[in-house]
């Protein structure tokens, strides 16, 4: 997503495309933020899985509708997982003047200024459709929604390890490599950063 405004709103694949932040991948080493790391057990890896799963997939739904209540139940900001240096930049493109946060911070920031270009869309739409010239700053500003049905992607898991309250998973789709760091907040595990990488070619 990555991500000059996740790539000018190129579409979100519901593949598993949530990953962890350069710092988080940093700590990915017994020296590192979060402590020792170790392979998880098959429940806390399909636990931390299916977390990536489902906050994909309350992407996908708010990219079609906005509708974030997902985002925020998926999402977290954690201060052990900052945002990366493009990330911060993005988010202050975003939402200037605002304080990133974390990842849930960022997630909201970019589906309002998503919504946003969508009403801009709408109202060129409108303009071109009663033969009128839109107005150039909506043009600027225009993006258009998801209309696309979700499908899901199959995802390969090539690791999932645990450090305390962190996890840590890295996966595969056919177009993407994504890692991802997650944090277990009331027994749930929520994603608090990302980094994924587009497939230019055979790994």
């Amino acid at each position: 997503m990555n991500r000059a405004f996740r790539s000018a709103f190129v579409p979100i694949a519901l593949a598993i495309g949530l990953c962890a932040s350069a710092y988080a991948v940093a700590g990915y080493t017994n020296s590192g933020p979060f402590g020792e790391w170790r392979v998880a057990s098959p429940t806390d890896a399909d636990a931390a899985v299916q977390a990536v799963k489902d906050a994909n997939y309350a992407r996908a739904v708010a990219a079609r509708t906005f509708d974030v209540s997902g985002i925020r139940a998926h999402f977290a900001d954690d201060p052990a997982v900052p945002l990366t240096p493009p990330e911060a930049d993005q988010f202050q493109r975003l939402a200037p003047g605002d304080t990133p946060h974390g990842m849930l911070t960022f997630e909201l920031a970019h589906f309002r200024a998503w919504q946003a270009g969508a009403v801009a869309f709408q109202r060129v739409q409108s303009a071109r459709r009663a033969g009128r010239l839109p107005d150039p700053k909506d043009v600027a500003a225009a993006i258009p929604p998801r209309v696309d049905p979700i499908r899901d992607m199959p995802m390969t898991v090539h690791k999932v390890q645990i450090s305390g309250t962190y996890a840590y998973v890295e996966a595969e789709t056919e177009a993407q490599y994504f890692r991802v760091t997650l944090v277990k907040r009331g027994g749930v595990w929520l994603v608090a950063g990302e980094n994924d990488t587009p497939k230019l070619g055979p790994p």
